[in-house]
């Protein structure tokens, strides 16, 4: 192999070859031999040359000068800031280093031959002794050429020979723990990539070797905070080698990832997380059934010696500035790329279902205590804006696709099986009614366009085209439908309460909202509302139902006298009078529900005359003695008339927001009487 430039191979060795003849002799005594530091600068770019292109009497002529035959000079550097790490210690730092003398950094000759391919070299400086312990050797060219041998373009041939000779026993114990997972990374070499595989028993027998010979580490981990990281094990479920796995797991891997450390890593593919990766190659592979099989086959393998299906892990969003929790089956979602029939949607579908069978659930991810401790340690551009938060798995697919997904039935039917997968607890319940009523979208009129139009700042109000009305509405039916039915009649009856509730409060409050100063525009009351609680009452949900804290406990009010809860309409109107509804024994929630700007809209307003007129909610209904006509007129607090009259882009004239509640009140007392 040539090494291009302007002088050949020969030429470059020659000095080195020159020098043998010069000495007239084949084995000089030692006080002859010159040391490495007074070497000539010829003498170790002929032997840099000899290793890089395979001249192996070159090599052999420095061995009989008494050349040390594992490192040669390739450098001189001044260190600075950081120092700079060798064999048996580091070099003097910057800091300490004053009188500006340059350091020699050598770099391994196996490193030198395998960078050139020279294989032939490389097996000719093992049998002549050449080592990677010397002392002054760069560690730099050592973890080279571990990735030489493991995942270079001549991997398994360096690699067979690297074993043989036992090299591994030169190594310290981090870099044999990077040997074994740059093995397992060479399995899987990336697209594109010229590197050949190890056959799959060798590539089964080098790990053994490196595990039982060497004492490589299972459990290794490796990547910065801000990048994808990865540990042993997941590189091993890349591989798709169920055999490979098992060998770890056999050597005492930890299923759900390293267990030592100290800090999980933020990282917009935590891969450190064995069912992470493998729930993200999972979704990368849907047209590719072979590999499916072999992720399923490993999927169980790793469940069945305990790994937690819904591991809570830090995760960074594409956009790198906003850091959430979320588990395998976020990470899954969020690798998807096409929900199409002829894009793999059907194969989505098939594999969201097995995840879910498994154990994956679609509720957000509990941050355990532990993580909460070093919450507040991350860095400020995770934290920007909307601070770190549990991801919603409904809530990523209707924000990453839009309503208009919906059209796609593998879409439609992932968000039914998330959504019936929830826990039939109520707060499992009342999530996904609050994660649900954050969507609407208008009924086109006949006059309007049939283009898509985006009407808020957070995409979750659109106009869907004329000719997609029916397709939406009926899976979002079916996604209601399908809920429902799943519920006892208490908790459908919770379900309806938590859905009116928060659609007609503030569906962008909580941890998923941007808390602060928003407009009416934020809070459309659309068709989707009105289908939902018409799929609901048709489910059997009553709309005067009242709401408790569980089906055998009664709610109790400020006094602690037992007494039924308040209906959706009551809570509605305390919501508009500026009192949210909240037991006073629950604790106070962390993000509260502050709505700042207009509450009293002619969409709210409309909302209440549905409930009323077409659901049957009973104006009359009292709750702490109050009826709902009531509640407006006397918890109204006169501060927040003055923040919804404020300046600004939403402010109205305190004559409009009075109007606006009279009339409310005026209705609310006409249906009560019409009913009495």
């Amino acid at each position: 192999m040539e090494k291009t430039g302007t002088s050949t191979p020969e030429e470059a060795v020659r000095p080195l070859v020159a020098s043998l003849s010069i000495s007239g002799a084949t084995n000089p005594p030692a006080a002859h031999v010159p040391s490495p530091t007074h070497r000539s600068t010829a003498e170790d770019g002929g032997l840099r040359e000899a290793c890089r292109t395979g001249c192996i009497a070159a090599i052999d002529a420095a061995l009989r000068l008494g050349t040390s035959i594992s490192t040669v000079p390739v450098a001189s550097v001044v260190p600075k800031r950081k120092p700079i790490a060798v064999v048996g210690g580091s070099t003097s730092s910057g800091s300490n280093r004053e009188d500006g003398k340059p350091s020699t950094v050598k770099a391994l000759t196996l490193q030198l031959a395998a960078r050139g391919r020279q294989v032939d070299t490389f097996s000719h400086l093992l049998s002549i002794g050449a080592r990677l312990d010397e002392p002054g050797t760069s560690v730099a060219s050592i973890r080279s050429l571990i990735r030489l041998v493991t995942r270079g373009p001549d991997g398994p041939a360096l690699l067979r020979l690297f074993l043989g000779a036992n090299l591994a026993h030169q190594l310290d114990q981090e870099m044999r723990n990077e040997a074994l997972l740059g093995l397992m990374q060479g399995c899987n070499p990336p697209p594109r990539s010229s590197s050949p595989v190890p056959a799959f028993d060798e590539r089964v027998e080098f790990a053994r070797a490196l595990l039982d010979d060497f004492g490589a580490s299972p459990d290794f981990f490796r990547g910065p905070a801000r990048r994808p990281c990865t540990s042993t094990l997941s590189a091993a479920v890349l591989t798709l080698s169920p055999d490979l796995v098992r060998l770890l797991l056999d050597h005492g891997a930890c299923p759900d990832g390293p267990p030592d450390l100290q800090r999980q890593p933020v990282s917009e593919r935590p891969f450190h997380v064995p069912l992470c990766a493998l729930a993200h190659a999972l979704a990368g592979s849907l047209l590719d059934p072979p590999a499916q099989a072999a992720l399923r086959q490993i999927a169980d393998m790793l469940l069945d010696r305990g790994a937690d299906a819904s591991v809570c892990v830090p995760y960074l969003g594409a956009s790198r500035w906003f850091m959430s929790f979320a588990n395998p089956l976020v990470v899954f979602l969020d690798a998807i790329d096409c929900w199409d029939d002829d894009g793999g949607g059907p194969q989505a579908l098939d594999a969201l279902r097995f995840l879910l069978d498994r154990g994956m659930s679609p509720d957000r991810p509990p941050i355990h205590a532990s993580q909460e401790r070093w919450r507040p340690d991350l860095p400020h551009w995770v934290l920007v804006s909307r601070g770190s938060v549990r991801r919603d798995p409904v809530t990523d697919l209707l924000d990453k696709w839009g309503l208009a997904k919906l059209a796609s039935p593998a879409f439609a039917s992932a968000l039914e099986m998330l959504a019936a997968y929830h826990p039939r607890n109520r707060g499992g319940i009342e999530r996904v009614a609050e994660v649900l009523a954050k969507y609407d979208y208008y009924r086109p009129s006949p006059a309007s366009s049939s283009s898509s139009l985006s009407s808020a700042a957070d995409n979750t109000t659109i106009i869907i085209p004329q000719t997609q009305e029916d397709i939406i509405l009926d899976a979002w039916r079916r996604i209601i439908s399908s809920t429902a039915r799943l519920l006892n009649p208490f908790n459908l009856g919770e379900f309806f309460y938590a859905y009116a509730f928060t659609k007609a409060s503030c569906p962008r409050s909580g941890p998923q909202g941007r808390l602060g100063y928003h407009g009416a525009g934020a809070h459309k009351i659309g068709d989707l509302a009105t289908t939902t609680v018409v799929a609901l009452l048709a489910a059997g949900a009553d709309a005067n139902h009242r709401h408790r804290r569980s089906e055998t406990e009664p709610w109790r009010n400020d006094a602690w006298h037992v007494e039924v809860g308040p209906m959706a309409l009551h809570s509605i109107c305390r919501w508009l009078a500026g009192h949210p509804p909240r037991a006073p024994h629950d604790p106070p929630p962390r993000w509260q529900r502050d709505c700042r700007g207009v509450r009293h809209t002619p969409d709210r307003a409309g909302f209440v005359r549905f409930l009323v007129e077409e659901c049957g909610a009973d104006p009359r209904a009292r709750f702490q003695g109050r009826t709902p006509a009531e509640i407006l007129v006397q918890l109204r607090r006169p501060e927040l008339d003055a923040e919804e009259t404020m300046d600004g882009r939403w402010g109205r004239q305190m004559e409009v927001v009075a109007s606006a509640r009279r009339e409310l009140v005026t209705f609310l007392e006409s249906a009560a009487a019409e009913t009495a």
